[in-house]
């Protein structure tokens, strides 16, 4: 079965490939002090990728998405069958 996405800006449905997550780092030398004292600029990018009915990919961020169905399933009856089964072995 598939993990199927909504685009929260769009409204459009994907199913959802997998994750990733991109982290970056630039240096440039300053005006004044050239490479002693280099700018430096950093991020992160949390990121999945999705495809559309026509199989095209595309990644988005994590942010923008929300989870529709897991396995046929809302999130919500997964997430409760989870429960169902930890209540069922003692565990939490």
């Amino acid at each position: 079965m598939a993990t199927i996405v909504q685009n929260i800006n769009d409204g459009k449905n994907y199913v959802l490939l997998g994750s990733g997550y991109g982290a970056f780092r630039a240096t440039a030398p300053s005006a004044f002090f050239g490479n002693l004292a280099p700018q430096t600029n950093k991020g992160e990018l949390p990121l999945v990728l999705v495809t559309n009915a026509s199989g095209e990919t595309a990644w988005m961020y994590s942010n923008a998405i929300r989870v529709i169905s897991v396995d046929g399933q809302s999130p919500a009856s997964a997430l409760a069958s989870v429960a169902d089964a930890q209540d069922k072995r003692g565990t939490a």
